[in-house]
């Protein structure tokens, strides 16, 4: 179950929450707004056996406090995934920017594909990792967590198929292959993982003064390698850079 705060009005979100229902994959089966309940429901497809989905929504002081489950329809089996709960999260990011209270953190991007054991694998970029979920595609039971901190990436990209495609990251030790993205999901989260790199990077002692010129270049093609800068970025920084020698 997720729960979150929202800085806007109870309507405001109750609003906002019914018009993702409808943007997205699920069928809205009730809403009633005084009593702050939304329930939709999802049909069977390759990773799930089909989950009903409930939606809460509360005044929480000034703000809207939201809780969203998604239950399988059979019998008492696990939960596929979280991608349901996610998409109503980031229907109220769209509709409503900057209303979600994330402290020190940025918001969680996240996409879901497969192994190469067909295992169903969930991405989560947070701060400065990324976190590699594994799940049982039947039986929905854990298969194990990885961390990867956001420097031992060396490079990230998006291969799209007919209709879902793959996602590589390059880590020490190898390359972690993840099939069946989302494209739309994918890209979003291939090029989250590549500003935030980038971010780390000018926020590291990457960027300081006391850092070889030479180091800085090394640096910079990296980031060129991995697609977060352009060839013509890369020009500007190593001239300035070398005028530093």
């Amino acid at each position: 179950m997720r729960e979150e705060i929202i800085d806007a009005f109870v309507d405001q979100v109750f609003d906002a929450i019914v018009e993702t229902v409808k943007k997205s994959n699920f069928k809205l089966k009730t809403k009633n707004k005084e009593e702050g309940i939304i329930k939709a429901s999802v049909g069977m497809n390759r990773r799930s056996w089909g989950e009903n989905i409930t939606i809460k929504v509360s005044t929480y002081g000034t703000k809207t406090k939201i809780s969203v489950q998604s239950k399988n329809k059979i019998g008492d089996l696990p939960k596929k995934n979280e991608i349901n709960e996610d998409k109503i999260i980031k229907g109220i990011d769209e509709l409503l920017p900057n209303s979600r209270e994330i402290g020190d953190t940025i918001k969680a991007v996240r996409m879901a594909g497969s192994d190469e054991n067909n295992n169903i694998v969930i991405l989560t970029l947070n701060n400065d990792k990324v976190e590699l979920k594994k799940k049982g595609t039947f039986t929905g039971r854990d298969r194990g967590n990885q961390f990867i901190k956001l420097e031992d990436i060396t490079n990230i990209d998006f291969k799209k198929g007919l209709v879902f495609g793959t996602v590589k990251l390059m880590v020490p030790g190898g390359k972690i292959k993840i099939k069946n993205a989302s494209p739309k999901e994918a890209a979003v989260f291939v090029s989250s993982v590549k500003e935030k790199i980038m971010q780390k990077l000018g926020n590291d002692n990457i960027s300081t003064e006391k850092m070889d010129p030479l180091e800085k270049i090394k640096k910079s093609k990296d980031l060129l390698d991995m697609g977060a800068i352009s060839q013509e970025e890369f020009d500007e920084i190593k001239d300035k850079l070398l005028k530093e020698i």
